[in-house]
């Protein structure tokens, strides 16, 4: 078979969307494919893009829109001449396509990428990654973004939290929805035996990108910035960088936290960060994983997160973490007292969340999402 992906997340090189897909073109080459790909031109592609060319894909990288870029395009539009990434993609000439999005309705910007599609009558899926609870439509976007969902073979989706979310945004049910599981960065061996450090300076991990309106970490900064906070010893850990790093450093010293707040860059070794760290901690606004949860769990830790997409699935508050009921400062602040007034148990909940994140993960997540964009009754 002769695969598509089609990567739309623009504002990173790389991101936990990017995950799933190409590790599943890279075992579509694996089995013999033919495999294409594009995705936005970055000055240093992430290496899991370059592995992907290296074993054989083609591939197309799409500039960022400019003023130039968009003038070109209209110009092509104008002339009715394809634009240089739908003529790589039908010089490839796909059995199926997939659109990879970084949000839920991306597609909807490169109307010229769908129209290729449905007019080449060339079988899509799609798969949407990240959603926000508070987008709204006007009729006409939202019966176009539907006729978008319809036309796909499938669309793929992470959460039921995430399904219900984009169905009451569309007021349309996703009957051809298939819950895929995201790839997990664990160690060879897990669970990780529970730190040595003593429990009364508790250790907190907050790892993803620096990036506050998706993540959240500056309501968790001031959830942490009040006296009974301040008088308490812990240390939260950060792991990983972003757009927001200066931000969250002069909001951690605004908010005097500074000295109860390390900012470690990014750690790939999740067993060197669960060696050390007691309890993860997860305030994202907008989050269709995160797949930090999983991984934390597996690894044998507690963890406290905002009611974001996969969180509901895979926590049970008192018994394998704590949920928020809010995504605001003060709703982490009424859980995180509760976990405080806990962490002589975070142990004990630790291993009730290694069992039960052991039995839930996906056993082979890109065989199976291969075989479902591949299955004969679907194309």
């Amino acid at each position: 078979m002769r695969i598509a992906f089609i990567s739309l997340m623009a504002n990173a090189p790389w991101g936990g969307s990017e995950v799933l897909w190409s590790n599943t073109a890279a075992y579509a080459l694996e089995q013999g494919h033919e495999v294409f790909f594009s995705a936005f031109e970055w000055p240093s592609p992430h290496a899991n893009i370059n592995k992907l060319i290296q074993k054989g894909a083609v591939s197309y990288f799409r500039p960022h829109p400019t003023l130039k870029t968009r003038l070109i395009n209209k110009l092509y539009k104008a002339a009715k001449v394809s634009s240089p990434e739908v003529a790589a993609i039908k010089k490839f000439n796909p059995d199926v396509i997939l659109f990879n999005q970084g949000g839920a309705y991306t597609l909807r910007y490169w109307p010229e990428l769908l129209a290729f599609a449905k007019e080449n009558a060339i079988p899509y899926h799609l798969i949407c990654h990240s959603y926000n609870e508070v987008v709204t439509f006007a009729e006409k976007q939202q019966k176009f973004i539907v006729s978008i969902f319809e036309g796909a073979v499938k669309v793929f989706t992470v959460s039921l939290q995430q399904k219900a979310i984009i169905e009451r945004q569309l007021a349309h049910s996703i009957t051809n929805n298939i819950q895929v599981s995201n790839l997990l960065n664990l160690p060879a061996e897990y669970p990780i035996p529970f730190p040595a450090t003593t429990i009364d300076v508790p250790q907190l991990a907050c790892i993803g990108s620096l990036t506050i309106l998706a993540k959240g970490q500056d309501i968790l900064f001031e959830a942490l910035s009040s006296k009974k906070w301040k008088d308490r010893p812990w240390q939260l850990n950060l792991f990983g960088t972003g757009p927001d790093l200066d931000y969250l450093k002069r909001l951690a010293s605004f908010y005097r936290i500074d000295d109860k707040v390390k900012f470690r860059g990014h750690v790939a070794n999740m067993a060197a960060i669960w060696a050390e760290c007691h309890l993860l901690i997860v305030p994202s606004r907008i989050d269709s994983g995160p797949m930090v949860v999983a991984e934390a769990m597996i690894c044998g830790r507690p963890v406290v997160s905002t009611r974001v997409g996969i969180v509901p699935e895979w926590i049970t508050s008192g018994d394998t973490g704590y949920i928020a009921e809010g995504i605001t400062s003060h709703a982490l602040d009424q859980i995180l007292e509760v976990a405080w007034n806990d962490r002589y148990n975070w142990q004990k909940i630790g291993q009730q969340a290694s069992i039960f994140g052991k039995n839930k993960m996906a056993a082979s997540p890109v065989e199976l999402f291969l075989d479902q964009l591949l299955t004969a009754e679907n194309l």
